[in-house]
């Protein structure tokens, strides 16, 4: 019979890589030849993170475990000044990683305990001083030249004093053959730095970080790029000024396609869009965490940091976001597969519609996100929305009807509010009393050729999955900006009462119907779709319309926000009824609302 131990060891990580380290753990206690199998994928990951090396191996038993089985350690990532100092010196066999991330939570501040594997000999206590983080860094480096990951943290730059940048020379010792992926943090660490008071550079400290940018970029001239980098992760922060110099590695940096960005302070934000265009040629795509500018312009030079066009673009809140940071967007539109706003305002507004020239333009387009739930604020004056009866209205070479969108059956995840929907039907009881809402310039005769001609549009996506229509959640934090009482919160109606006088939106009225009425059936192409979102809108979805959906959305799982009162609507009497059928339906169904749930 053949034993477990028999198979191919390729057979055996296969089946290591789905065991927990639980599984793991217990594996290698069932027998000498499970332990020998199991062992070193048991050891392979070595996670230290807000602890120190003490706490992890504080017995005999442990550390000598530890020293033993540390030559099958690939992947580190640590917050441990120690434990980086311990491999850098005292641990010879460290020499194999292939990840390694350093958030370092300072200087090492003690000498270094050195475990000796024998635990007969007790706890030998030898005294290393080791000057800073830095050096240990370099010398890991140098001892590990198949990484492929690397993540350095700010605390990894600097010698013991804080006196000495070694940057520059850390990202020279790294060995170009086989990184794939590389995070720097370039926060300051001077703490005179973060004083907002002194954070602009005079014309003569300017040139003089100019002059020291082109000398590190010369210095690199003969080093070897990295040639298999595709991933650059660039940290800072906007509280503080960061060494120019420190972007002249983007020398090394020509395969990059994949950007990402933290908080940048404005002089590094100034220089870099234009240092990514002369030194990183192939980049796709931006995954920007946090944006510190109060500037269109600036934000709008990022956005053309790609010569070859985006294809995805992740970016974040941004409230000075505007016309020309809009443009610099469009000018991307015909390369983007993956666009996501997590939010945006701006002192000026946009023209209406201006999302319109992404939807006639971005053909490839494969997935297009709007705010977040729990992100929406009131500072967020421009989410992606489209007014219904103006993008129908308006007209191109004396065209008919509206402007097409070119999406088609790339689309597999699509959010965007459809405003300005002609609705006569639409009235909302406020206090009792009836609150028509505002139609301005809407033409209740084109209540359905509207929404016929939005359906249309969306019924080209024939590969779509989710569609998300409805409003997301607030941040709590709106709610604690105008000190809302505990009743008012308890009570959803005088809530929503309470935003609309502070004039922010919990409804959407002028939204499509979503009935068969209104044309829904022109959507029976979405044979993919799994998710409808329709939170907080004034639709008419009813029994007959969740009918018409199970037969012709057979993978549809959910419409979020399908529960409704109608009390946005003059024939609220009916509105029980219709909800009491819509649960009793729903309750028929509990597996998904698509007939696939029940062939």
């Amino acid at each position: 019979m053949t034993s477990f131990a028999s198979l191919p060891q390729e057979i055996i990580d296969i089946i290591a890589d789905k065991l927990t380290k639980t599984d793991l753990t217990q594996a290698v206690r069932v027998n000498k030849e499970w332990t020998t199998s199991f062992t070193p994928s048991l050891w392979r990951e070595l996670y230290i993170v807000d602890r120190t090396i003490n706490d992890c191996f504080h017995t005999p038993e442990s550390r000598s475990a530890f020293i033993r089985n540390s030559l099958y350690i690939r992947t580190v990532e640590t917050t441990d000044p120690e434990l980086a100092v311990f491999f850098a010196f005292r641990h010879p066999s460290i020499t194999h990683l292939s990840s390694l991330i350093l958030r370092l939570t300072g200087q090492p501040t003690r000498s270094i305990i050195d475990i000796v594997p024998s635990t007969a000999e007790m706890d030998t206590v030898q005294g290393i001083d080791v000057d800073g983080n830095a050096f240990a860094i370099l010398e890991l480096l140098k001892k590990n030249r198949n990484l492929r990951s690397l993540s350095l943290h700010e605390w990894c730059f600097w010698n013991k004093d804080g006196k000495e940048d070694l940057f520059l020379p850390i990202i020279a010792a790294i060995s170009p053959t086989y990184l794939e992926k590389l995070e720097v943090s370039c926060f300051p660490l001077d703490e005179d730095t973060f004083d907002n008071n002194n954070n602009d550079f005079d014309d003569e400290e300017f040139e003089e970080q100019m002059k020291g940018l082109r000398k590190a970029t010369a210095a690199f001239r003969d080093k070897e790029s990295f040639s298999a980098l595709k991933e650059l992760s660039i940290l800072g922060s906007h509280f503080g000024r960061t060494d120019l110099t420190w972007l002249a590695f983007l020398k090394l940096c020509p395969e990059v396609e994949r950007i990402c960005l933290g908080a940048l302070d404005e002089i590094l934000f100034l220089l870099l869009p234009t240092l990514l265009q002369l030194a990183c040629p192939k980049l796709r795509r931006l995954d920007w965490t946090n944006c510190g500018m109060d500037s269109d312009e600036y934000i709008a030079k990022l956005l053309q940091a790609s010569k070859l066009g985006w294809r995805e673009l992740h970016l974040p809140r941004m409230i000075f976001f505007g016309g020309e940071a809009f443009a610099a967007l469009v000018q991307s539109a015909e390369t983007l597969e993956v666009l996501q706003i997590m939010g945006a305002g701006q002192r000026q507004e946009l023209e209406q519609n201006a999302v319109l020239e992404l939807l006639c333009s971005a053909r490839n387009l494969r997935r297009l996100e709007g705010v977040a739930d729990g992100q929406r604020d009131i500072l967020l004056v421009m989410e992606l929305s489209v007014h219904a009866q103006n993008a129908y209205l308006e007209r191109i070479d004396g065209s008919s009807e509206g402007r097409s969108w070119v999406m088609g059956p790339s689309v597999e995840y699509f959010q965007l509010q459809i405003e300005g929907v002609p609705r006569p039907d639409v009235m909302y009881r406020q206090s009792g009393l009836e609150l028509t809402i505002q139609q301005t310039g809407l033409d209740f005769s084109l209540r359905y050729i509207v929404q016929q001609w939005i359906y249309t549009q969306l019924g080209r996506m024939t590969n779509l999955q989710e569609l998300i229509l409805g409003l997301t959640d607030y941040n709590p934090e709106v709610y604690s900006y105008y000190q809302f009482d505990e009743v008012v919160l308890s009570n959803l109606v005088l809530l929503e009462e309470m935003m609309l006088r502070n004039g922010i939106p919990t409804f959407h009225y002028l939204s499509l119907e979503l009935s068969l009425a209104s044309g829904l059936s022109l959507l029976a192409g979405l044979k993919e779709l799994r998710v409808l979102d329709v939170r907080m809108t004034a639709h008419n979805i009813r029994v007959e319309e969740l009918e018409w959906m199970h037969w012709n959305w057979p993978k549809l799982e959910k419409v979020r926000g399908l529960e409704s009162d109608r009390g946005w609507s003059m024939d609220r009497d009916d509105g029980p009824a219709i909800r009491a059928d819509v649960e009793a339906w729903m309750a028929a169904h509990p597996r998904g609302i698509g007939c696939s749930f029940y062939l």
